[in-house]
């Protein structure tokens, strides 16, 4: 994670392109995790995760898309209606398009709600020293895996 004068980002280096259901589903709410986070602290979403054609929403936007028309396990089921022209999606897609996000955004608040006083100190943190790898995080995360209350590092 970086913060600088022109905005934040975050890389990680998974991106599924095949797997089951469940596994697009978890993607799907980690691609949409920032605009919750967000919405969830400051009590509205920035342009942030979009924007570009790599934003966070463009990714998840697209594997939705993919979901339902290309691997056989959406709307669509079996079919393999090939790639999505965003500018020729109905109002049907669109309107599912969207509902399906939206649902995945809610999905990543609830998960993040019960830490939200992590996150603060973490964001606290991140603005404090405007970068955070992979090594710096693990310890803020480590109470999440064992199941613990999360508190920050020491």
């Amino acid at each position: 994670m970086q913060l600088s004068p022109e905005g934040g980002s975050t890389s990680r280096a998974s991106a599924i392109h095949e797997g089951t259901a469940p596994e697009f589903e978890n993607e799907l709410t980690i691609l949409l995790a920032g605009r919750a986070a967000e919405r969830l602290i400051l009590g509205s979403i920035s342009a942030g995760a979009g924007g570009s054609p790599d934003s966070d929403i463009a990714a998840a936007t697209q594997l939705q898309l993919q979901f339902d028309r290309a691997f056989g396990l959406g709307i669509h089921g079996s079919a393999w209606l090939g790639t999505a022209d965003m500018k020729l999606l109905s109002d049907d897609d669109r309107a599912r398009l969207r509902v399906k996000l939206e649902q995945f955004e809610r999905r990543a608040r609830a998960l993040l709600a019960p830490h939200r006083d992590l996150l603060e100190r973490l964001a606290d943190h991140l603005l404090a020293h405007r970068d955070l790898d992979e090594t710096a995080l693990a310890p803020w995360l480590s109470d999440l895996a064992a199941g613990a209350a999360p508190a920050a590092p020491s």
